[in-house]
């Protein structure tokens, strides 16, 4: 039993190396959507893309239960990966950490989202689970562990808010001029985001 897990284990490690993904194969897709190949993911029906979106070459997105979702009017550099499970870090005692890995039966699966007018730099990770909130920018080479607020800029490994994008009147401004009263965020929300930051600090 254990030789037959690890045989679908090395086919799907194959697979993800080798998938070429093509728009057909993707679950959802929207207008304007730019995809440079090659892009690599190995359940391309966990695929979500919206409207206005531009993936560069190079992205490789691992996929089992999870999804990945786009929202619209993003834009992403070369060279994303994408994994949206987790493997356990506290195998029984008894247990190996291999054999834990090859079971599978503890991993974390969670959706990876990108939300609207995102933009993300060359050869940026986005963990298990990660939420990027709309309007954020991530810097290149960052590693997204955990979920990123609204309107800010994020960098490093593990990624951090260094800033934010604009002042409390600017991100109000913004959700007026660029989305319908139903899609904005409220005020209280916007507010919660900075006061959020600040106690962080």
């Amino acid at each position: 039993m254990n030789f037959i897990r690890k045989i679908k284990r090395l086919l799907e490690s194959i697979k993800i190396l080798y998938y070429d993904t093509n728009e057909d194969s993707i679950g959802s897709i929207g207008q304007n959507v730019t995809i440079e190949y090659p892009i690599k993911c190995n359940r391309p029906h966990n695929l979500i893309i919206e409207d206005n979106v531009v993936i560069r070459s190079g992205a490789v997105i691992i996929l089992h239960t999870g999804r990945l979702i786009i929202r619209k009017n993003t834009m992403i550099a070369q060279h994303l990966t994408v994994v949206s499970g987790n493997h356990t870090t506290h195998p029984p005692i008894n247990q190996w950490q291999y054999d834990a890995i090859l079971d599978s039966s503890k991993d974390q699966e969670q959706d990876v989202i990108i939300n609207e007018d995102v933009w993300i730099g060359v050869n940026v990770t986005l963990l298990c689970g990660v939420n990027i909130g709309r309007g954020a920018i991530i810097g290149a080479g960052s590693v997204v562990t955990k979920s990123i607020p609204p309107y800010t800029i994020a960098v490093g490994n593990p990624c951090k808010v260094i800033k934010y994008k604009y002042n409390l009147e600017e991100i109000i401004s913004r959700e007026k001029t660029l989305y319908n009263e139903k899609e904005r965020l409220s005020l209280e929300k916007i507010q919660d985001i900075f006061n959020q930051q600040k106690q962080k600090r």
